[in-house]
């Protein structure tokens, strides 16, 4: 099992993550490639964390009532049977080029005036991309304001994180998004 929050990147990526959950104070989260995070470690009234690598998953984070962790890809359709104040999806972008699947996905999942925070390294930050390598696509600022815009979401704030981090203790930077789903648009369905 992999702790992302010992790297300082990463933890603070993940700082940034929380201290937007507190101020959104949702009751209810859905997790896309959660993984282990200190986002388990709120209390909430549910979370759902779902991914498809069990490795990943530290359990005992889960054995609490409203805890609970769905192995799957996320790429495939998804129905919990529950609707969702907030989607998180931390550093996954960059690991498929199947968002329109993803995003389908949170739009069923979230509550029609629900937040979707969203995360991943920005472009400046590697440079190997391949088919095969772990990082499918990278983005900029530009690319992912479009991708999240394009998928029916209005963004309220695009940032980069961890950026005065000294060079060499830098990893990633990172870039953060909040959005929240957009005005009705036919081309997408809510919550179906």
């Amino acid at each position: 099992m992999v702790n992302r929050y010992l790297a300082l990147d990463h933890r603070i990526r993940l700082d940034r993550v929380l201290a937007e959950i507190k101020r959104i104070n949702p009751k209810k989260i859905v997790d896309f490639g959660c993984g282990e995070t200190p986002i388990q470690d709120l209390d909430l009234g549910l979370y759902v964390g779902i991914d498809n690598n069990r490795n990943a998953i530290n359990f005992d984070k889960f054995d609490r009532p409203g805890f609970h962790y769905i192995e799957s890809n996320y790429e495939k359709p998804l129905d919990i049977g529950e609707r969702f104040d907030l989607a998180i999806w931390s550093e996954g972008p960059e690991h498929t080029l199947k968002h329109d699947a993803v995003f389908n996905n949170i739009r069923r999942l979230l509550e029609k005036d629900g937040f979707l925070i969203l995360t991943c390294p920005n472009q400046r930050s590697y440079e190997i991309i391949s088919e095969e390598a772990e990082h499918k696509c990278k983005f900029g600022f530009e690319s992912l304001k479009r991708l999240v815009e394009d998928n029916g979401f209005k963004i309220l704030e695009i940032s980069e994180v961890n950026c005065c981090i000294p060079k060499h203790l830098r990893g990633y930077q990172w870039l953060f998004c909040l959005a929240i789903v957009g005005e009705y648009d036919p081309r997408y369905k809510w919550g179906v």
